[in-house]
């Protein structure tokens, strides 16, 4: 799982998980350009760029706002998840994971609470791991998740409160 790395301050190698930037660009066979494939589940037409390799170079994919969000980091995020304490390793969750009508990508993922479950425990257990070895560690104290939970609660009650 990548948030090992992350959270001992390396960067992800994969594309869900973290908020280091994601630069793929899917070739139809058609010859039009999209976004990654999964974006597919959110809803119609949420991959496609409007971009094909007839008239489009692929920098002018790498250009294209939805494909630019995907490289801002934590700015790319809603404020709870910019504000959140694991927001930098889960990265707001996996893209398509994030969709919602109202307010499009900018939302946390409907795994959020699951995210943060399994990110402090990982955290923990990399705490022990690390003392159990004599080497220093420097993180931070994560909140119990009732708190966040309380948090998060009140973001999907207000779901307005991401933009």
């Amino acid at each position: 799982f990548p948030a090992v790395g992350l959270l001992i301050g390396g960067r992800s190698s994969v594309e869900t998980i973290g908020i280091g930037p994601v630069d793929i660009i899917v070739v139809e066979t058609d010859g039009s350009l999209e976004g990654v494939d999964t974006l597919k589940i959110v809803t119609d037409g949420a991959a496609a760029l409007d971009l094909n390799i007839f008239e489009h170079s692929f920098a002018d994919a790498m250009n294209h706002p939805m494909i630019e969000m995907r490289q801002s980091g934590l700015e790319a995020l809603c404020r709870t998840c910019q504000n959140c304490p694991v927001g930098s390793i889960c990265g707001g969750g996996y893209f398509p994971t994030r969709y919602r009508h109202e307010t499009g990508f900018r939302n946390p993922s409907v795994y959020c609470a699951d995210y943060y479950k399994i990110i402090r425990h990982i955290r923990t257990k990399v705490i022990a791991e690390a003392s159990r070895a004599g080497v220093a560690h420097r993180f931070t104290e994560l909140p119990a998740l009732a708190p966040a939970m309380e948090q998060l609660n009140s973001v999907f009650r207000n779901i307005q409160a991401c933009r």
